[in-house]
């Protein structure tokens, strides 16, 4: 089973003999809401909202780790290359709804002239169940073909505690304008149960 968690580092490989870019801001604060729809049903709407500072990361999440839940996460950022935008943020969250229970988690983004590549990733704890504990990786790579648009990959894999992996992968597009960014999955295409996700940020930084 944990050889599943190291598949999206694979995605970080691909930028590390690429140039660096200008140091990165400090200060940045946004929200990303994410509607993603599989089997015809209604899209599932899962909303968050981040504040970073050099020092302190928090963020809430709501039906990320289930339906109808709210999670809050408290981490710090970690600057892990100075000639390179490598950052890597671990967390630890409360999780309150219809799951309950601890998030151990964290996430890991580079950044270079035309590449960027993120994951997030976390371990969900059930206060009521064990059987219920599941890891969640969402892992993505973009490259920049032009100032606007961007084309790459996703990965999305869920390990249940006492079952098989889930994995789900497929293009992506993207696009920028200024603070705002739109990004459009297609996971499995390649099967009948086919799982399509539109991502729509907006990020302040400073």
């Amino acid at each position: 089973m944990k050889l599943y968690t190291l598949i999206p580092f694979l995605f970080f490989l691909s930028n590390s003999f690429a140039q660096p870019i200008s140091e990165k801001p400090k200060n940045e604060i946004g929200v990303y809401n994410t509607f993603q729809f599989a089997n015809r049903n209604n899209p599932e709407v899962t909303p968050q909202f981040w504040l970073k500072t050099k020092k302190v990361y928090c963020e809430a999440r709501y039906n990320y780790e289930d339906s109808n839940t709210l999670s809050l996460y408290f981490g710090k950022p970690i600057e892990l290359s100075k000639k390179k935008d490598i950052e890597l943020i671990p967390m630890i969250g409360g999780v309150i709804g219809i799951s309950n229970g601890l998030s151990i988690a964290f996430s890991f983004q580079t950044e270079t002239n035309n590449f960027t590549s993120s994951t997030q990733c976390n371990y969900f704890i059930n206060k009521n169940s064990n059987s219920n504990n599941y890891l969640f990786d969402w892992s993505s790579i973009t490259y920049k073909i032009s100032k606007i648009i961007g084309v790459g990959g996703g990965l999305q894999i869920t390990i249940p505690e006492n079952n098989y992996a889930i994995i789900k992968s497929g293009p992506m597009a993207s696009l920028s304008f200024n603070n705002f960014t739109i990004e459009m999955y297609g996971y499995n295409l390649w099967e009948k149960e086919k799982t399509f996700s539109i991502g729509l940020e907006y990020s302040f930084k400073k």
